[in-house]
């Protein structure tokens, strides 16, 4: 028994000396300390096993309202933990169309991903055509309306650097009647289109009358 203590104090001790950097308010600490001592030897050992095999790892609670993290303890705590947190990125420029090193170092961090809509078999529609359109947007709506695109998925397209993806579904297709036409004929005669070659001085209705809309609430806007 006194062994599997001994145990504890030293596991303890090693936290608390990076969790009071990354959480002064030591709740963190405290928490890990209640896991521990709460423990008999065998959940201790699988505990450590566990921590040890990397299929568990230490974690950081930060209930809204009651702890609030700072971003510079954190980043002390990497530090202290001998953790490169900040890089160099090495990104492409569309203009030159050559990749370049950032000047500045970013904090690089391993996020989780989420899939942003369902794809099951059942949930997939496909519109008979594209002739109802809204009079207030110019999209495509009724039993022709066949996806959407949440603003997490315009997120990532942008940042994987997918302008022209983005202009097609958000201009285009997003009630643009002009610039889909072109598209449409372009598509049906040629079997392809260039989103280049549409017209840039059509607007999507849906934009015009949002702008409209809040003239009215004598909001200005540049619509």
């Amino acid at each position: 028994m006194s062994t599997t203590i001994e145990k504890k104090q030293k596991v303890l001790t090693c936290l608390k000396k990076y969790l009071m950097i990354a959480d002064p308010s030591g709740t963190n600490y405290q928490r890990y300390e209640r896991l521990l001592m709460g423990m008999n030897d065998l959940d201790f050992k699988k505990w450590a096993d566990a921590l040890k095999n990397g299929t568990m790892k230490l974690f950081l609670l930060a209930p809204n309202m009651k702890l609030s993290l700072q971003l510079p303890d954190l980043f002390a705590a990497a530090d202290a933990l001998g953790l490169e947190v900040f890089h160099h990125l090495r990104l492409y420029d569309q203009s030159t169309g050559r990749y370049y090193i950032t000047p500045e170092k970013y904090p690089v961090l391993k996020l989780h991903v989420r899939r942003q809509q369902q794809f099951l078999k059942e949930k997939t529609s496909t519109a008979d055509s594209d002739r109802t359109i809204d009079n207030l947007t110019g999209q495509v709506t009724g039993a022709d309306r066949s996806s959407s695109v949440s603003n997490p998925e315009v997120q990532i397209l942008y940042t994987r650097g997918l302008h022209y993806t983005l202009l097609e579904f958000l201009k285009v297709r997003g009630g643009d009647i002009a610039s889909y036409g072109e598209f449409k004929r372009q598509m049906e005669e040629g079997g392809s289109a260039e989103i280049n070659q549409l017209t840039a001085n059509s607007r999507a209705r849906s934009a015009v009358i949002a702008g409209v809309l809040m003239k009215s609430m004598h909001l200005d806007n540049n619509f």
